[in-house]
């Protein structure tokens, strides 16, 4: 019976309410929020009424001769290495002679082609994926790295140029090259693999200094000779000016002696080949190390880099 009474009340309550609305003005314009409100929701609804009831996630069929590259197949090729370049059996070079000789004067500025003859003294054949690289000093304007011109087969020999130019700035400047494999194994030229240089003097002057710049020696020893009552070495020197100069040249001996005094004339800058004296030694010579010297006497004295040989003959001291 509560329920009952508690419903009619209820009931009286609503139709009072909306005795009370009808009250209102007839003309009174619905509210825009109410009416907005009441549009989202009904889309709303009709949009779920008309959703697909499946989530699945739609699938495209690939054609059966299409194909696509795994994981490795996406990764950057090895670069191939043929043959024995794959250690330093092909890294083997001697020098052969340079044009620009070493202690050149120039301008700042000067642009110049350096040339060095280069013997492939190895058993592979270089191609043209063998490479001259910039190993250290002053780049002189050039690239960091050039591939060989050509191929060149074993014991053949290869003339490498690179256009340089001289720095801006007065002084004495070096640049430094090595020979390259294609699996990146630097070498450069004889027993050593030192490197091959441009070596060249900056200078503003319109007479500087001309002199001997840079000398290569040589001492061969005499190869049938064996432990003969003689033997002998022969001095051989490639001299290199860096202009007309004319002078007066010696071989000092590690015994005390100037051996042979003679003169060398250059009309301009570049490199000449003088043959010394013969020093002979006997079976009363004592063995051990030895060395030889080219020296400068005239116009002015210069000694450059001793030679050290030894002598194996002879009585033990």
């Amino acid at each position: 019976m509560k329920k009952n009474k508690q419903y009619k009340i209820l009931a009286l309550l609503g139709i009072f309410a909306f005795l009370l609305g009808a009250c209102g003005s007839s003309t009174q314009t619905p509210d825009p929020v109410i009416a907005t409100a009441v549009a989202l929701t009904v889309a709303a609804q009709n949009v779920q009424q008309n959703a697909p009831t499946s989530t699945a996630i739609p699938t495209a069929t690939v054609p059966a001769n299409i194909t696509f590259p795994t994981p490795t197949q996406l990764l950057f090729p090895t670069p191939t290495k043929s043959g024995s370049s794959t250690n330093t059996a092909c890294a083997k070079a001697n020098f052969v002679s340079e044009t620009i000789p070493d202690g050149t004067i120039m301008k700042p500025g000067d642009v110049f082609t350096k040339t060095w003859q280069i013997k492939n003294s190895s058993s592979c054949t270089w191609d043209t994926t063998y490479k001259i690289i910039f190993w250290d000093g002053n780049v002189m304007g050039g690239a960091y790295y050039y591939n060989l011109p050509q191929a060149v087969a074993p014991e053949g020999v290869i003339d490498i140029s690179l256009v340089l130019t001289a720095p801006a700035e007065e002084g004495t400047f070096t640049s430094e090259w090595m020979l390259q494999t294609p699996n990146n194994v630097a070498f450069g030229v004889g027993q050593y693999n030192e490197p091959i240089t441009a070596s060249i003097v900056v200078s503003k002057e319109d007479k500087p200094v001309t002199g001997i710049t840079d000398v290569k020696l040589e001492v061969i020893r005499d190869p049938a000779a064996g432990c003969a009552t003689n033997i002998f070495y022969r001095y051989v020197a490639q001299v290199s000016a860096n202009g007309k100069i004319t002078i007066r040249y010696g071989f000092l001996q590690s015994d005390g002696n100037l051996a042979w005094t003679d003169s060398l004339v250059f009309d301009e800058a570049g490199t000449k080949t003088v043959t010394g004296p013969f020093w002979s030694f006997h079976l009363g010579s004592s063995p051990g190390q030895k060395w030889v010297q080219f020296v400068v006497i005239k116009p002015y004295y210069q000694e450059f880099e001793k030679q050290y040989f030894s002598y194996l003959c002879g009585n033990t001291p």
